[in-house]
């Protein structure tokens, strides 16, 4: 009888090799991996808000009456007070580079009103008011008007960490109504970190159509969230060509860029201070 030891171990070796190089592909999700979505799934995806809100565009091509359109926008719960944190773009704040874009048609500006937050399942939402915005690190935060003793899910800023480029990275965002809001994960390696205008990390992919996408690493810590980060508009007025190119740069640099947590976190701290000192010179 022939003996087919040596082909079989051969075929053993080439089958091991073929599953251990199945496991280490890049877009394969191994056990571990399986762990830390669902860990940052479950600790982090309640904090994760929608923000229902009216905004009204008046000047340049809308016109002096201004038109109106309804919006949503995400948000994180980052005190469990009802404070909210969002991107300051996505909640009527144009950013400089474009705000010097568009006066080249007149002056502009987004009014935001009719603000609610959408907690969990609750589809009516709750009512917001802005107490602070950074349009230079496009970020926005509101509080919910009347929370009552209700305590919000929050997520912690100061449980963070700083990613090295080429590290695995979470990105937690929820899918728009027509699929009821689902919250996601995407994965996503650094592709790099920007020291100027600021500290940045580069997502080496586009996370979800909006900002305030909040990052964190396989074990769970919060890394940031995405902003729009735009460099300055220099467009002499009779040339259109340079407009167009720099359109093109916006377009390429709309995907968002994410924002350190330790950046976010002394902003909080600045706008929260702000908010009670406006509230201390009311009182008086």
């Amino acid at each position: 009888m022939k003996n087919n030891a040596p082909t079989s171990r051969i075929g053993f070796w080439l089958g091991a090799t073929w599953v251990i190089l199945l496991l280490l592909a890049p877009g394969t999700v191994r056990g571990g991996e399986t762990s830390a979505f669902q860990k940052v799934l479950k600790e982090h995806s309640d904090a994760v808000v929608t923000i229902k809100l009216l905004l009204t565009l008046k000047g340049g091509f809308a016109g002096p009456d201004g038109q109106q359109m309804e919006s949503e926008a995400a948000g994180i719960v980052i005190d469990p007070a009802g404070v909210i944190l969002a991107s300051s773009t996505e909640i009527g704040g144009l950013p400089p580079a474009l705000r010097s874009l568009l006066s080249r048609v007149g002056e502009m500006s987004m009014i935001p009103s009719d603000i609610k937050i959408l907690v969990g399942d609750d589809p009516d939402g709750l009512e917001a008011t802005i107490i602070a915005r950074d349009s230079d690190l496009d970020l926005v935060w509101l509080r919910i008007k009347n929370p009552g003793d209700k305590s919000f899910p929050a997520m912690n800023l100061t449980d963070s960490a700083s990613p090295r480029a080429g590290q695995k990275l979470l990105g937690l965002m929820h899918m728009d109504k027509y699929f009821d809001r689902t919250i996601v994960i995407e994965e996503f390696r650094v592709a790099g970190i920007t020291t100027k205008p600021r500290r940045l990390y580069v997502p080496g992919s586009q996370l979800g159509e909006g900002f305030c996408t909040p990052v964190f690493t396989l074990e769970g810590k919060f890394v940031g969230i995405t902003v729009l980060q735009l460099p300055d508009i220099e467009v002499a007025p009779d040339n259109p060509f340079a407009a167009m190119s720099q359109m093109a740069d916006i377009e390429l640099l709309s995907g968002g860029f994410i924002l350190p947590a330790d950046a976010i976190s002394k902003a909080t701290a600045r706008a929260l201070a702000s908010e009670a000192q406006a509230e201390s010179e009311e009182a008086e």
